[in-house]
Order: C-alpha cells, then sequence, then structure tokens
C-alpha cells in the first residue's frame, strides 16, 4: 500500500511538472543514502525495494515521454528552434541576481524589507543552532532496533534537512538556466532553498519563551510579505483592465488566440499578461492559445487535429509571428492587449473568410470574432 501511495504522488509529480519531479528525485536519493546508514540493513533494503517499486510507473512514463517521436522533433511550426540543448550560466552570475529570482518581485522595492526580517530571523535560528547542545552520541547509540516493518517513534537523527537545502541551493547554482525553448530553470530553486533554512536551526527543543517570540517573528514577516503582495496584485489586477467585460462576450466551446502586444506589468517588470488568454479556457470552456500542452517536449498536449499546423515558436512573445493568412481558420475569437499591427487580418485565410469583427473595444484589450459560425 505505501509503495502504492508513493507510485502514484511520483507519477502525479512528474506530470505536474518535470522541474519538481526531479527536485524530488535528487531528495530521494540523498534521503535514501543518509538514512540508509543509519538503520538496519533489513530496514535500509525493504525501504530500497518498496522505493524502486514506486519508481516504476514514473520511470515508465519518462521512458514513453521522451520516446515520443515530438519529443525530439527540433522543429516547432515553420521553423527550426534551437534544439533540445542545455545552457548554462556560472553560478556567480546567477547568485548577483538572487534578489530578483526571490523577494524582489515588485518594482517598488517593497521585497527588500521582507528580505532584511527574513533574514535576521533566519541569523536567530542559526546562532540557536550553534549555542544550542546536539544531542548525545550516547542518546542515540541507545535507540532501540529497529523492526523491518515498524513505523518509527521518533525521527532518526540525521543531516537529511541540511543536505536537502544544500543539494537546492547547488541546483540553483548550477542547474542549468534553459533547456531548448524552456527557461529559466535553476532561478526556480532558489525560493526552494529559502523554504529549507528552518533546516539550520536549532536540533533541540526550545523554551517556551523562545518558541514563542520565533512563532511570532515568522508570522510577522510572513504578515509583511503578504501586505506586498496584496498591495502588489491590487495594482495588477487594476492593470489586467476590463478583462471581466471581454470574456462575458464569448462563449463556451470554441478556439481563442490570445495576441499579448503589451504583456509587461508595471507592478513588476514581468510579462504578466502573456498568459491572460487562458482566462477564456479556464472561466467559458474551450481552447485558449497559446498553451503549453503545444510544446513537443510536454507530457500533456494538443490532441491531433486540434490546431491545422502548429504555430511558430516563440509565438506567445512574439504575437507578430501570427499570421491570418496560415493560421485564421484555427480560431473563432482573437483576444488582442496592446495596440495590434495594421493589416493583421487582412489577408483572408485558406477557406477565404472575411476578416472577424470587434465585439468588444477597451483601453486594454480588444476581442474579435468569427463573423459567421462554424
Amino acid at each position: 500500500m505505501t509503495a502504492a501511495v508513493l507510485a502514484f504522488a511520483s507519477l502525479v509529480a512528474f506530470y505536474g511538472h518535470a522541474l519538481t519531479f526531479a527536485w524530488f528525485g535528487l531528495v530521494a536519493l540523498l534521503h535514501a543514502v543518509e538514512f540508509g546508514r543509519r538503520v538496519p540493513r533489513a530496514v535500509a533494503r525493504r525501504a530500497l525495494a518498496l522505493s524502486a517499486l514506486a519508481a516504476l510507473p514514473s520511470l515508465a512514463a519518462i521512458a514513453a515521454w521522451v520516446n515520443e517521436p515530438a519529443f525530439l522533433d527540433r522543429r516547432s511550426g515553420d521553423g527550426p528552434v534551437d534544439g533540445n540543448e542545455f545552457s548554462f550560466l556560472p553560478g556567480l552570475d546567477t547568485l548577483r541576481h538572487w534578489m530578483s529570482h526571490s523577494f524582489d518581485a515588485w518594482a517598488d522595492g517593497s521585497g527588500r524589507w521582507t528580505a532584511i526580517v527574513f533574514f535576521a530571523i533566519a541569523t536567530v535560528f542559526v546562532v540557536l543552532r550553534i549555542f544550542g547542545r546536539a544531542p548525545e552520541r550516547s542518546a542515540i547509540a541507545a535507540l532501540p532496533p529497529l523492526p523491518a516493518r515498524a513505523p518509527l517513534a521518533a525521527p532518526l537523527p540525521s543531516f537529511a534537512p541540511e543536505l536537502t537545502l544544500l543539494a537546492t541551493f547547488l541546483a540553483y547554482l548550477f542547474a542549468p538556466l534553459t533547456y531548448g525553448i524552456v527557461a529559466p530553470i535553476n532561478w526556480r530553486y532558489l525560493p526552494v532553498a529559502l523554504l529549507l533554512l528552518p533546516a539550520l536551526g536549532p536540533r533541540i527543543p526550545l523554551p517556551r519563551i523562545t518558541q514563542l517570540a520565533l512563532a511570532v517573528a515568522c508570522i510577522g514577516v510572513t504578515a509583511l510579505a503578504a501586505a506586498n503582495w496584496r498591495a502588489g496584485f491590487a495594482f495588477t489586477d487594476a492593470e489586467m483592465g476590463e478583462l471581466d467585460d471581454v470574456l462575458a462576450r464569448t462563449e463556451p466551446g470554441h478556439r481563442l488566440a490570445g495576441l499579448c502586444y503589451a504583456p509587461f506589468s508595471d507592478a513588476t517588470g514581468l510579462p504578466s499578461f502573456m498568459h491572460a488568454h487562458q482566462y477564456y479556457q479556464a472561466r467559458i470552456g474551450g481552447l485558449a492559445y497559446f498553451t503549453f500542452a503545444e510544446f513537443p517536449m510536454a507530457p500533456v498536449r494538443l490532441r491531433a487535429g486540434t490546431l491545422s499546423r502548429r504555430l511558430p515558436a516563440g509565438f506567445e512573445w512574439n504575437p507578430g509571428l501570427y499570421d491570418h493568412s496560415k493560421f485564421g481558420d484555427d480560431f473563432d475569437y482573437w483576444l488582442v492587449r496592446g495596440k495590434p499591427p495594421d493589416g493583421l487580418f487582412a489577408a483572408a485565410p485558406p477557406s477565404g473568410a472575411a476578416p472577424p469583427e470587434v465585439l468588444f473595444a477597451g483601453p486594454n484589450w480588444t476581442l474579435y470574432g468569427r463573423r459567421a459560425p462554424r
């Protein structure tokens, strides 16, 4: 039963996000090595067998994914991409921008105060560990023998949490930045490493008053971060504009193309609106394109025949790659943010259909729709 639950969890992790799956796999290996040398051989052998059994479904999924012809397809849309090669940045170059990879999400610099308070609390944790008394070796040696099937009465003393933190931080520094057209990769591991910093805290019980003080400090920094993010989300929501009114003009069950000529937010400096067209798929129901399911390397892809042909790689970053004369018959709606180029729908699609009409026009969004229903 344990192996079945773990197998299902690993399969969900793989299909949820390959980078998360890779991190869990790395952590599992670290824990296997660290705990394997601290338990009786019978316990270690049984755990290894269950782990190997639990790994089989996700390994089979990876094998099926990699052997799919589309995974190694070096084309996307009409042209070649750079292939499936990894690219790396020196660790020091990555580290120079650590704030933008973690706390400095908002352009107003509010995250810097959160970072200062956060690391002040983390320093307290480390100091308490340094001056705290480690468990006596004799107490560890006196632990009763562990039967092969019984659950542990208490966690085994080990350095698995610290090793997990170290491995995650090294992944941030030295993992690849890109794989083909997938980026960034390694930057995403820094927030995970920061979440693991309590692993450097005390290894012994603390006095109740110390626990209370640390709890209040942690809640305080969380409240500070929440206030910053609430303000940022409110600003971004205002920038989102009249999207609700746009969606009210659409019907479910159709195909919508997102053409985002103004993807960047003043609040973050990031392309926060690049995937806003996906609200059509989430709220109304239908296909909203661009979608990650179109990527050749995605484990979950669009059903064959959904689009007559793949749009060019990088289409979501550069909507100018959309050619109505080639792709016009694939969509019923076109959701445009920003000012589109003149003559966007001037060329007729292969069917010769008339240009779409404006269904909604606002300061941020313009919705075009097919003149005649399918």
